[in-house]
């Protein structure tokens, strides 16, 4: 028998010197069979299971520490945004307190009235100072170019808040209260306006993550079923090649009921 031939069943009934083999080496040679199949099948599933989660979640993590001091800015002006918003909304309200009470003539609850509008003003002038210096920290924070891989998801820009310090004005008479209580309900629509466009870019970026996230899920499960199919189609050609016996190593010898086997 020439080497090609015997090279050819020295893998099936024959030994490589074309001796007929034993009962024995062909159990050995069967045990050898499943034993490579489940190695590549555990190799596979430490890959997909282990490495392939690592190598994923870290895309998620470097795409969200693109966003994290955009975040961190959003927060700081909602904050303040939420802090002014109280502010003015109590200057309305003791504002129009002290006008009724100008009205009736009560010279001692209005007094009381500017007190109170004294100490909210001075609170005022404080948080404005502070966000002052906050739209300055962050001036360089404020637009970010959002990128999954080489594909743009957009451009996203924080606008600095906008709250200055109370207009100093005498609030002896009516009118004058009556052009506070105008100038307060200004900064309140202005307020309401800032926080109506912070959320819209809030929206934005949750958007941006939310589609990082799908498309990383469903590319690493895309990762993870191929290397799945692999195993199976490999495990069930090693199945069927046992299955069939030796000849069907042999392509020109391959059988019918071999095939139907690796099909299904």
């Amino acid at each position: 028998m020439d080497g090609d031939k015997i090279s050819s069943v020295g893998r099936g009934f024959f030994t490589a010197h074309g001796h007929l083999k034993s009962k024995e080496e062909l159990k050995l040679d069967q045990r050898n069979q499943t034993q490579n199949s489940n190695n590549s099948s555990s190799a596979v599933n430490q890959l997909s299971g282990g490495r392939v989660s690592d190598v994923f979640n870290s895309l998620k993590t470097s795409f969200l520490s693109q966003a994290n001091d955009f975040i961190s800015v959003a927060n700081r002006d909602r904050k303040n945004l939420k802090k002014a918003r109280s502010i003015v909304k109590r200057q309305l309200k003791t504002a129009r307190a002290l006008k009724d009470a100008i009205k009736s003539g009560d010279q001692e609850s209005a007094d009381k009235l500017r007190s109170e509008l004294q100490n909210l003003s001075e609170k005022r002038t404080e948080l404005a100072a502070s966000i002052k210096d906050d739209n300055l920290a962050s001036a360089g924070q404020r637009v970010k170019n959002f990128n999954r891989g080489n594909k743009q998801l957009g451009i996203l820009q924080l606008k600095p808040v906008s709250f200055a310090e109370s207009t100093k004005l005498q609030l002896n008479t009516k009118k004058e209260v009556n052009n506070f209580i105008a100038e307060l309900k200004d900064d309140r629509d202005t307020i309401k306006s800032q926080l109506n466009d912070l959320r819209k870019v809030r929206r934005e970026l949750k958007g941006f993550i939310k589609q990082t996230r799908q498309a990383l899920d469903s590319l690493q499960s895309g990762v993870i079923d191929s290397f799945g199919q692999a195993t199976a189609t490999a495990n069930s050609i090693s199945q069927a090649i046992t299955n069939s016996g030796a000849q069907a190593l042999l392509a020109h010898n391959l059988s019918e009921e071999s095939v139907q086997a690796l099909l299904g």
